[in-house]
């Protein structure tokens, strides 16, 4: 057994062996550093292949362009995304010494050190190991805003858009030298977001461009475990893992699944498999929560024919209910006495993806009896959830919207999307309790989210799902039918299903 701060990593058995959250088997180069770099005004960049030159300008990556002397300067004519809900604020008498050229403030939050919508790109050249000869690589960039689309060399990878999760690239086979790998990042409304989502505003530093924390580049075999989800049981004491294995070599296959000292033969087709493992925990598990947040390491190797891939997944036991008019943890009834997050940072202008930081937030809130908190219209980097797990704190993440969501839009499509991209990036968290689609959702959003709620009721029960979070009493008089909970706005209350005030 060994402490972390807060928490207890525990092992049990002969089943679980314990091992750092970040052990993999698969290799893995950071790409942290001097990265060559350009503005893309006209967004003609694609068009003129860019991607097959040098870039002039230098940059730092992880980091944001508006913090290193990029953009606009800041003048009472700048065209924010939320543009100020007093359009008149320079002629405020308070202000009238701001508005200078140089030495302009602006009424929000988080005002930016300078102002930048639209498209950049980001540069750098990489070298392929001999000894990744043969190995499927992929990119990971953990936090870009908003969309972005990768070379390599002159070979376009693909295009991923996600305000909440990671940007993963499969880079495929990459021969053994050096590489031009370019990114472009454009932090544009791609999509008709209400502009004061705090996924987006500027208003709270949210309009950012550039790519923050982990930026790397990971090789595996061509067989590997691309994804583990974690089923904790409380009542049966154990835990369900379901495996996700991919697959580059365009055969099928047969392999080993082990975990510790159980083991399963697993198929694969040409384009990969999935496979389920029930683990059992003994009679000496310990449960999680914000007083004895107890978490598990489980070792997961796959073995096919000519190579071993492993995965390392960290999760605690607890079961989550709400039964009548009260949250119930572990069988005991809980109070979630909680504060609200905007993803406002403005000493950096994003948020931090480091654990320490988002353990200061957590402990902070709990010296003033807190232990909750809600992401208003956003979703906060892994290390938030990592922080939460080991403080033992509980969390409801958001999509990244405040949004008109109605049946077949492309909104729904897009929630739909980033549920996905959330569950599977975090959804292993104990302190992920509850998932909320968006902040005072509007159209037809009380004929659409009950769907949304009742699919990942289905496919993820690990956590409670409501129809939305912030309307009053007076805009819904009532539970939404279907919701696990009804997060109320302004009077502080949750309210569960069946339950009204």
């Amino acid at each position: 057994m060994k402490r972390f701060g807060a928490c207890l990593v525990l092992t049990f058995g002969v089943l679980l062996t314990l091992k750092s959250p970040a052990v993999i088997a698969a290799e893995t180069i950071p790409l942290d550093g001097e990265w060559r770099f350009a503005l893309d005004r006209r967004d003609i960049g694609a068009n003129e292949a860019w991607f097959g030159r040098d870039l002039a300008d230098r940059i730092k990556l992880p980091g944001i362009l508006q913090a290193q002397g990029y953009g606009d300067e800041i003048s009472t004519n700048t065209p924010w995304v939320l543009s100020l809900y007093d359009h008149n604020w320079y002629l405020r008498e308070g202000f009238q010494a701001y508005t200078h050229p140089g030495n302009v403030k602006v009424p929000f939050l988080c005002q930016p050190p300078r102002h930048y919508v639209g498209v950049a790109w980001y540069q750098r050249d990489i070298e392929i190991p001999r000894d990744w000869s043969g190995k499927r690589l992929a990119l990971n960039l953990e936090r870009p805003h908003w969309e972005t689309t990768v070379w390599v060399d002159e070979r376009e990878i693909g295009t991923r858009r996600s305000l909440c999760a990671p940007h993963v690239y499969d880079l495929g086979l990459v021969p053994p030298g050096k590489h031009r790998l370019s990114i472009r990042v454009n932090n544009s409304l791609i999509m008709d977001y209400r502009p004061d989502s705090h996924s987006v505003s500027d208003s709270l530093g949210s309009s950012w461009n550039g790519v923050v924390g982990k930026i790397e580049l990971t090789a595996t075999s061509p067989i590997w475990i691309e994804d583990v989800q974690a089923f904790p049981n409380a009542a049966k004491k154990s835990v369900r893992i379901n495996v996700t294995i991919g697959n580059t070599t365009g055969q099928s296959g047969r392999g080993t699944l082990r975990v510790g000292a159980k083991s399963a033969e697993v198929t694969w087709d040409e384009k990969g498999g999935t496979a389920e493992l029930e683990v059992p925990m003994g009679n000496n598990v310990r449960f999680w929560d914000e007083f004895s947040p107890y978490l598990y390491d489980l070792t997961i190797t796959l073995h096919a024919s000519r190579s071993v891939d492993s995965r390392s997944v960290r999760f605690g036991l607890r079961e989550f209910t709400a039964d009548g008019n009260q949250f119930v943890l572990n069988g005991h009834p809980i109070n979630l006495r909680g504060t609200h997050n905007g993803g406002d940072f403005p000493l950096t202008g994003y948020p931090p993806t480091d654990v320490e930081s988002w353990k200061r937030i957590y402990r902070t809130c709990r010296e003033w009896g807190l232990n909750h908190m809600r992401f208003h219209s956003w979703c906060p980097p892994e290390a938030a959830f990592i922080a939460a797990d080991e403080v033992g704190f509980y969390l409801q993440p958001e999509c990244g919207m405040w949004n008109e969501i109605s049946p077949g839009s492309a909104m729904e499509r897009m929630l739909y999307e980033e549920t996905d991209a959330i569950i599977r990036a975090y959804g292993n968290h104990p302190s992920f309790m509850l998932l909320s689609p968006s902040n005072e959702p509007k159209g037809h959003w009380k004929e659409s989210l009950p769907h949304w709620v009742e699919r990942y009721r289905h496919e993820d029960p690990r956590r409670l799902y409501t129809t939305g979070t912030g309307w009053s009493l007076i805009d819904v008089p009532g539970p939404v039918a279907g919701a696990d909970y009804l997060a109320i706005g302004r009077i502080g209350l949750n309210m569960l299903r069946g339950n009204s005030a």
